[in-house]
């Protein structure tokens, strides 16, 4: 979706207009630190950059942002593993413990896993990885 970015609100992660006119705290909460992955080292999780310590991770399938408690479960649900976008074009992000399922949006904009085909499309689950604003 040009103009919009993933960003956490209210500790629910999202998908949002995001640009240069954004007020700051809209523009941090779409940023965030790209860490080696907690649950797989060649994969990744995203650290919130105005909430260190907090990171993206599934529950439920849902995507929120929770602080890192350190449980094996914890760091599986905050690890993806970027490969080819589906549809061919950008990244994708496969949950390491859910590895048919995909980081992807639904039509109310929330942050989800979901399997190709059931949510996970190359039109909301395809992503570039940019710079912070």
């Amino acid at each position: 979706m040009p103009g919009h970015r993933v960003r956490h609100a209210n500790f629910e992660a999202r998908v949002d207009p995001v640009n240069a006119g954004s007020n700051a705290g809209t523009k941090a909460d779409a940023a965030f630190v790209v860490r080696s992955g907690l649950g797989k080292s060649d994969c990744v999780s995203f650290e919130a950059v105005n909430y260190p310590g907090y990171y993206l991770r599934h529950s439920g399938f849902r995507v929120f942002l929770h602080r890192a408690e350190g449980s094996a479960g914890f760091r599986a649900d905050a690890t993806f593993c970027p490969v080819t976008g589906i549809g061919g074009k950008h990244t994708s992000l496969r949950s390491h413990n859910y590895p048919d399922r995909y980081l992807s949006h639904d039509s109310r904009r929330q942050m989800r896993i979901a399997p190709i085909g059931d949510g996970a499309t190359s039109s909301t689950a395809a992503f570039l990885i940019r710079p912070a604003l």
